[in-house]
């Protein structure tokens, strides 16, 4: 076998593992929010620095709560652990490894929350020297969260999720139509050219690729 079919081979190979990562992802389904606990993101309410424990109180958990989604900021996040704890006894704990990006972060819980919930939510960190910060709304000192015993301006946004039913390929049709919106010309059949010169652009790469280097 030649150098150029190796390399060629080794391209068709590539592109075919992308491919079937892609097709797993799609055929995975996304959490479900299925409610909040009502607080809107107007401000930054602290900081959450290493060996911070931030605290807050009578949370209601729906019934089959999976996740939590927790307002937290970072450009890149610590690892955070959460713990669900119910009149003094935890009932679910979860954790997110360091390194997120977001204006929100997601924790798995272990066990799942099997039927509605008055909880206590804590939140603690690593000892990293990484920056996050804490999103919510202004609330009443005996309503507020704390952080280590004491109290913050308000509360932290929390919204519930569990698994998802519906897969992302499923979605397709409603995400095409999205990203049709606001063009000129506008329409969900927009994606489908869109796709077909991103394949083309991929192909002329491949094949520039096996010209310059063997011509």
């Amino acid at each position: 076998m030649t150098a150029r079919n190796q390399v060629a081979i080794t391209i068709g190979v590539g592109f075919a593992l992308i491919v079937a990562v892609l097709v797993v992802v799609l055929l995975q389904a996304p959490d479900e929010r299925i409610s909040t606990n009502s607080v809107v993101v107007q401000r930054e309410i602290g900081l959450f620095s290493p060996h911070d424990a931030v605290c807050q109180s009578n949370e209601r958990l729906p019934a089959s709560t999976d996740a939590l989604r927790m307002s937290l900021i970072a450009y890149i996040g610590p690892a955070v652990s959460v713990t669900v704890s119910h009149e003094g006894r935890v009932v679910a704990r979860g954790h997110h490894s360091g390194g997120w990006i977001s204006g929100s972060l997601t924790l798995p819980l272990r066990p799942s929350v099997s039927s509605q919930t008055g909880a206590s939510i804590c939140l603690t960190r690593d000892s990293s020297a990484l920056v996050a910060g804490l999103l919510g709304q202004t609330a009443p000192t005996a309503r507020a969260a704390t952080n280590n015993g004491q109290p913050l301006p308000g509360r932290l946004r929390i919204e519930y999720l569990t698994h998802g039913h519906s897969s992302w390929l499923s979605m397709a049709k409603h995400v095409a139509r999205r990203l049709g919106l606001g063009h000129s010309p506008s329409g969900t059949w927009i994606v489908l050219p869109l796709t077909a010169l991103m394949a083309i652009a991929l192909g002329l790469g491949a094949w520039l690729l096996m010209r310059e280097r063997y011509e």
